[in-house]
């Protein structure tokens, strides 16, 4: 019966390969990326409009001012101020979901590159304790700047 002699640094590499080519994360951490996008489209389309509504809420209550110290009442001035506003309620309560969504993307984007810097550091430093002619780490990691392992 013979006895193989186990191979520490093909092993080690192996295990390390082996976790490279999981996806999981990297599928985790692409999914964070277009939602974070995706909200600040959105979040940018509302803008505009919350601003263009804000300016006519302005307007409108400038002009019934005038009309007022004229002796004039427009019902139909204030009805409008009043469906603005609403609309407007309506608009900032989305913007901020949207504000929301993008603040916890960038959170879970930012923990994500950090555990992998961690992660890959730490690869490194095991792969270069079992063959010492591992390129240094900076050379090294260029291989996975664009993966999440």
């Amino acid at each position: 019966m013979s006895k193989k002699k186990h191979d520490l640094v093909a092993a080690l590499k192996t295990t390390f390969q082996e976790q490279v080519e999981d996806t999981e994360l990297q599928i985790n951490y692409d999914g964070f990326k277009h939602n974070l996008e995706h909200a600040k489209e959105k979040h940018n389309e509302l803008v505009p409009q919350i601003n263009q509504n804000l300016s006519s809420i302005r307007t409108l209550k400038e002009s019934i001012l005038n009309l007022a110290l004229e002796g004039v009442l427009s019902p139909d001035a204030s009805t409008r101020v009043k469906e603005l506003e609403e609309a407007n309620e309506e608009l900032i309560k989305r913007i901020e979901e949207y504000k929301m969504e993008i603040e916890e993307n960038q959170a879970l984007i930012e923990k994500y590159e950090q555990l992998n810097f961690h992660k890959l550091f730490t690869w490194w430093k095991a792969l270069k304790a079992v063959d010492p002619e591992t390129e240094s780490y900076l050379e090294w990691k260029e291989t996975y700047n664009d993966k999440i392992i």
